[in-house]
């Protein structure tokens, strides 16, 4: 049985030059997954990073522009994960 194969990241150049390195390897991370909603604790978990890393990390891409974060509601009222859209352009 073969290993399953690993995502590979397509990082815009314009990306590496307006942003942090750990935000570029957000991003790319984010890119791999196959889920477009993970909360920033279960990020954190996964880079090996501290939640406020997560955010500042977030933070940078949205003000660049290359990630859009939808805030979403649980059905009874609470805050669920926000839903991250990636841009190959920034906006």
């Amino acid at each position: 049985m073969s290993p399953e194969p690993v995502p590979a990241a397509v990082i815009p150049a314009g990306l590496l030059l307006s942003v942090p390195s750990s935000a570029v390897v957000l991003y790319a991370w984010l890119s791999c997954r196959r889920d477009d909603c993970p909360a920033v604790g279960q990020l954190a978990g996964e880079l090996g990073w501290s939640a406020r890393s997560v955010q500042r990390s977030l933070r940078h891409l949205q003000e660049a522009g290359w990630v859009v974060v939808t805030e979403r509601r649980q059905p009874g009222g609470g805050q669920a994960p926000g839903r991250y859209e990636l841009r190959q352009l920034p906006s």
